[in-house]
């Protein structure tokens, strides 16, 4: 399993425009493209991260992406309960 800390504040995604859009419209000519989706689970987007951050996850290999996602999604899951209970007290 693979941990990370993380501070809301410290992520900044650079999101750019067509981002959307090549999460819609499938790649041509890619060999290891297997066609668009059917029901879309996931947003194409340009992020920068620190170096150290981004060799650490592709040290371990294939499937680091979605292992940086799945940390990414834990953090956000994390303040979604933290802020619920902070507005419950």
């Amino acid at each position: 399993m693979v941990g990370i800390g993380l501070r809301s504040d410290a992520l900044h995604l650079d999101i750019q425009e067509e981002a959307l859009h090549d999460s819609v419209v499938p790649a041509v000519g890619r060999a290891d493209h297997t066609g668009p989706q059917k029901l879309p689970t996931k947003v194409a987007v340009t992020v920068r991260y620190s170096p150290e951050v981004l060799d650490y996850f592709k040290a371990s290999g294939d499937g680091w992406q979605t292992r940086m996602n799945d940390v990414l999604r834990r953090h956000v899951e994390e303040q979604k309960r933290q802020h619920q209970q902070h507005r419950a007290a």
